[in-house]
């Protein structure tokens, strides 16, 4: 059987993650992370350690990285 618990709050998961709180909302927008309690504002730190191992197991097909390509732009003066 696959442990699952202790059960960390956003804040938390994030401080765990070494992320802060705002770019791991963001993270959490691209990978469907697993989220625990009655409310489903708890995530599990054996699951946070296996997204940290390997991120594409809890990647969330809709919203996919975005690879931007840059053109350069040549300037006339």
């Amino acid at each position: 059987m696959e442990r699952i618990g202790p059960f960390l709050n956003a804040k938390d998961a994030a401080a765990y993650c070494c992320f802060t709180y705002t770019h791991f909302a963001r993270l959490r927008a691209t990978y469907k992370l697993p989220r625990y309690a009655p409310n489903r504002n708890r995530y599990a730190q054996s699951d946070l350690e296996k997204w940290m191992k390997d991120p594409t197991c809890f990647m969330n097909e809709d919203k996919a990285p975005i690879h931007r390509v840059f053109q350069k732009i040549e300037v006339r003066g």
